[in-house]
């Protein structure tokens, strides 16, 4: 009895011996993660509760998170910042060399990031507010001598920066001919609930920043022989399926409700209009990286390296997918069903303000799923609850490209998108994804 009860004994000591050393390197995995990637964690989910609430549009949305993770890069890391000559076209940014500590290069990669985001977004108020806790914070850390040198070489260089983004044709796009809807059968026309006029027709003519031609990832589609107002052709099936299914499946609508991702919402009270704010697909997918970044043993600089690979991605995609909506320039399903089917027909999702295909949740997921799949890997558990904050349940995925797949779906299941626009986007989104990673790599090993 004596030796069963000291075999016991031993036992419970070894496990509880067991359990502290695991919790005690959780712990210490846990205090480092957070000390090298909470920050840029932290600055993003800012930058999305302020695109949420300036209301910006997708395409919009794509470049502001390109040029605020650009620069935290860029400044973060100045060992690996060189490759940036050659993985970006028309980069024209002096090498940044400097050889500074943790706490200050930390410190000039937040302010790039902070200065960027207070340029080139509507809310300036608060980013000057987050500028002034940041030097609050440093000040505390190190002399004012040397938060005068620091201060110094940030201009140095981020003077340049400013010029760089001031010649990416941005404020050019504007000085094209007015966007004005085609009267035609198969045309895009304006949607309801309040028929906004359409976005970024020019949105193309931006500067991309990996990809060298946007042409040569443009889709064919012979849409002029695929739109038909025929009841026997397949167009009109196609819309009579979606208008008789969509309104019948729960599960249905919760996916797509859950990746919405338009940006301004209507409801109508009579005369009336309630208008609700919601992330555009960009913000989710940086969201989706925001929630899971702890898990995926990063350092500082691979973490900003990702962000960056991430959203100069998704700037790209958007940039690519916007020339092809707006040469196709074709019908989305409301216009149809409302037309040659049932004229008091309404789909589950608001219908953005741009033409139908191809679609851009698709194009873009699928390049971002590309690029995050290759950096951190196949199978891995995605926590999803950036649609917590507009009372919709977290949702759990087994890879990026998963979560990508239902992105896309959830455009038909919406009752915004044919089937064509969603396989030919994924299309789209998977060259792009190829082309960015090979330039990436080739540089990298």
């Amino acid at each position: 009895m004596k030796k069963n009860n000291y075999f016991i004994t031993i036992v419970l000591i070894l496990c509880i011996s067991f359990l502290l050393i695991s919790c005690n390197r959780s712990t210490q995995r846990n205090k480092i993660i957070q000390s090298v990637d909470l920050e840029q964690v932290s600055l993003n989910r800012k930058l999305t509760q302020i695109l949420v609430k300036d209301q910006f549009a997708p395409p919009n949305v794509s470049r502001i998170y390109a040029y605020c993770n650009l620069i935290y890069f860029y400044f973060l890391d100045a060992n690996n910042n060189n490759i940036l000559k050659d993985l970006i076209d028309n980069w024209s940014i002096q090498n940044y060399t400097q050889n500074l500590n943790s706490i200050d290069k930390n410190y000039i990669a937040r302010l790039a990031f902070l200065e960027t985001a207070k340029r080139i977004t509507y809310s300036v108020n608060f980013w000057d507010n987050e500028i002034e806790k940041l030097k609050t914070e440093i000040s505390k850390k190190i002399s004012a001598t040397r938060l005068i040198e620091l201060n110094k070489i940030f201009n140095l260089y981020y003077n340049e920066y400013v010029a760089y983004i001031a010649n990416d044709n941005f404020k050019k796009r504007l000085e094209y001919p007015i966007y004005k809807v085609i009267d035609s059968a198969k045309s895009y026309q304006l949607t309801p609930p309040y028929f906004k006029s359409a976005i970024e027709p020019y949105w193309s003519t931006l500067r991309p920043f990996f990809i060298n031609n946007v042409n040569d990832y443009s889709l064919v589609y012979d849409y002029d022989s695929d739109f038909s107002t025929d009841k026997n052709s397949s167009f009109y099936k196609e819309n009579l399926q979606m208008y008789n299914i969509l309104n019948q499946n729960d599960s249905i609508k919760n996916i797509a409700l859950f990746w919405d991702c338009n940006p301004v919402q209507v409801e109508l009270y009579g005369h009336a209009m309630k208008f609700k704010y919601r992330m555009t697909p960009g913000s989710h997918w940086i969201e989706i990286i925001n929630s899971n970044i702890a898990n995926f043993n990063l350092t500082n600089e691979q973490t900003a390296e990702l962000y960056m690979l991430v959203s100069l991605t998704m700037a790209d995609a958007f940039i690519v997918c916007w020339k092809d909506k707006y040469y196709y320039n074709s019908i989305r399903p409301i216009t149809y069903i409302n037309r040659y089917i049932d004229n008091n027909w309404s789909c589950i999702l608001q219908t953005p303000n741009f033409p139908e295909y191809p679609s851009g949740h698709s194009t873009i997921s699928t390049a971002i799923s590309f690029i995050l799949t290759k950096y951190i890997g196949e199978n891995v558990h995605i926590v999803d609850d950036s649609q917590v904050r507009f009372n919709l349940p977290v949702q759990y995925f087994n890879s990026f490209n998963e979560a990508a797949y239902q992105a896309g779906e959830s455009r038909i299941y919406g009752g915004i998108h044919y089937r064509k626009a969603i396989d030919d986007g994924r299309v789209q989104g998977n060259k792009i994804g190829t082309f960015i990673w090979k330039k990436y790599k080739n540089l990298h090993y």
